[in-house]
């Protein structure tokens, strides 16, 4: 039986669980109906509680505990060393270990096997989703401290590295390309995203009278929450008319250099609509919610690279609105 171990940051259950997150466990799902045996080791953020983390039937899920490994937790290249470190006592049990891109917790196990040192007889796969650099370009913005240059070298350096690369989407594989994350005769698999846990849940669109607008995304500006609230101001006569209720749904974040609360309330202040600002909800609530009200309209105005709140309500016969910038159309 193959061994495979997935190593992520984020996941279901865990505080500020995106799109890494969702798309690791899905592909867990979807190698645990298979004859494998799966590992998941999860490096949590900083305060990160792991009480509430989602389970897979037939998949170990592991803790890492990083300060028996490391003293500076915080330190991204200290992380990295501490998965390293986690994996090199298990060096003989994994025919593949998968990473994601994000915060290059790759980089000093695929350094170690550059150097033939361990891991030689071990598949290393990085997974492209979100890489900094890329998100930094869609916000239109700088590199603003060391960190961020660091976090980029990680990412950079795991994905050159790796033994094989898979993306959900070509658009983020040729801008990797062209920006020289990937080398152009590295191996390279377009897969786009499963959805095993909604497979059950499809179903025809339906022509329905909307009684709700939903964003679904963090607050910044990559993901155009500012755009969004433009629009449904530049319509609250129609809104209001129709009863439409205005519902976001994500975390906290900045926005045209101001606190996402602070702009929301400061934006939405004067327009007598009914607004719901809901930062808790997972990405399993949010499915339960759509399924609940078909009439719900998800408007994702973001460029993505394969987004999962694009493709669930779409499974699920929610009616959508997103860019035709990235991946999402």
């Amino acid at each position: 039986m193959k061994s495979i171990c997935l190593i992520t940051e984020e996941w279901p259950g865990l505080k500020g669980c995106g799109g890494i997150g969702t798309a690791m466990y899905e592909l867990a799902l979807l190698l645990s109906k298979e004859n494998f045996h799966i590992d998941v080791l999860i490096v949590p953020i900083n305060g990160s509680e792991t009480n509430k983390i989602k389970e897979i039937e037939k998949v170990n899920i592991n803790i890492l505990s990083i300060e028996s490994f490391i003293h500076d937790i915080g330190n991204y290249s200290s992380r990295s060393h501490a998965v390293f470190q986690w994996l090199y006592e298990r060096k003989d049990m994994y025919d593949a270990v998968h990473f994601h891109d994000y915060k290059g917790l790759g980089y000093f196990t695929q350094i170690a096997k550059k150097q033939g040192l361990i891991f030689n007889n071990t598949l290393i796969i990085v997974q492209i989703h979100g890489l900094t650099r890329w998100a930094k370009e869609q916000n239109k913005s700088l590199f603003t401290d060391e960190n961020q240059l660091l976090i980029d070298y990680l990412e950079k350096q795991s994905c050159l590295m790796a033994d094989h690369i898979v993306a959900p989407s070509k658009y983020i594989i040729n801008w990797a390309i062209n920006k020289g994350y990937i080398e152009t005769n590295k191996n390279t698999d377009f897969i786009p995203n499963c959805h095993s846990y909604i497979i059950n849940k499809i179903n025809k669109k339906n022509n329905v009278k909307i009684n709700e607008i939903i964003f679904i995304g963090r607050h910044e500006n990559r993901k155009g929450i500012d755009l969004f609230i433009e629009s449904i101001l530049e319509c609250q006569d129609i809104i209001k008319q129709n009863g439409i209720k205005i519902s976001l749904f994500g975390s906290f974040g900045t926005v045209n250099d101001t606190p996402s609360e602070l702009y929301i309330t400061q934006k939405f202040g004067l327009a007598n609509l009914e607004i719901d600002i809901n930062d808790t909800l997972d990405r399993f609530e949010i499915i339960n919610h759509l399924e609940e009200n078909k009439n719900s309209l998800v408007v994702v105005p973001s460029c993505e690279n394969s987004p999962y709140t694009v493709l669930e309500p779409l499974i699920i016969g929610n009616p959508v609105i997103t860019s035709n910038d990235g991946s999402a159309k």
